[in-house]
């Protein structure tokens, strides 16, 4: 263990730092580099992720958010893998990729996020444990409700994850948009469309109510400060 003797005007300096209005406004900087130093650590998780979120919404059926992930930047988004999608929504949104466990959920997915725009979205199934037997990465539930495009799943070249077709898409099999279809998880892009991805958050519960006792609290401060 290092030990240091004040002296002199190290002395003296010691006892300016032990003024309480001084270790006080130290303090303050110390909170302020510490808040600089986090955030800045979190930029570069984002950035490690090289992902974005283009717009949210939550549906009624559930009360569940659901967020539309690209990859790039705001000004020019591009497409994303499943896997840098489902890392996004684990690191930064606390979430996974969406469990599409309804046709009403389905329908509402592809009328707000995907219907006239030249976009395929990846979803959270996928059969990579085992060939054909496809789970939800949220949940592990075996998938109970299906919207594949025609002749699909094929597991063509080992395509174990699963997405939306886009607007307007039509292949061998005819008309698809909207339709599921397996694919490998390192696509950003199928049909010169860009793979964009939906993911899911559930409100926590612990969180509602420490935003109800704050805002009572609030509530509370301000009555108290009213002039009688």
């Amino acid at each position: 263990m290092i030990s240091i003797t004040w002296s002199g005007h190290g002395a003296a300096l010691q006892g300016v730092l032990q003024e309480p209005h001084v270790k006080n406004k130290l303090l303050i900087h110390a909170v302020g580099v510490m808040t600089l130093v986090s955030g800045l650590l979190i930029l570069l998780s984002a950035g490690a992720n090289a992902a974005i979120i283009l717009g949210s919404a939550t549906w009624s059926g559930n009360s569940r958010t659901y967020h539309l992930i690209a990859g790039g930047n705001l000004g020019t988004p591009a497409g994303i893998s499943w896997s840098d999608a489902e890392a996004y929504a684990v690191t930064n949104l606390g979430g996974h990729l969406a469990t599409v466990d309804s046709s009403q959920l389905d329908n509402w997915i592809w009328n707000t996020f995907g219907n006239a725009a030249n976009r395929n979205l990846w979803i959270g199934l996928t059969d990579k444990d085992s060939e054909g037997q496809f789970k939800w990465i949220a949940t592990g539930a075996a998938a109970s409700y299906a919207n594949w495009y025609t002749g699909e799943p094929n597991n063509f070249n080992n395509e174990d994850y699963v997405f939306i077709l886009r607007s307007g898409f039509s292949g061998g099999n005819g008309p698809g948009e909207g339709k599921w279809n397996d694919a490998q998880v390192g696509w950003t892009e199928f049909f010169s469309a860009p793979m964009y991805a939906i993911a899911e958050t559930v409100p926590e519960p612990t969180s509602l109510v420490l935003f109800g006792i704050g805002s009572a609290a609030m509530a509370f401060a301000r009555r108290k400060r009213r002039p009688s």
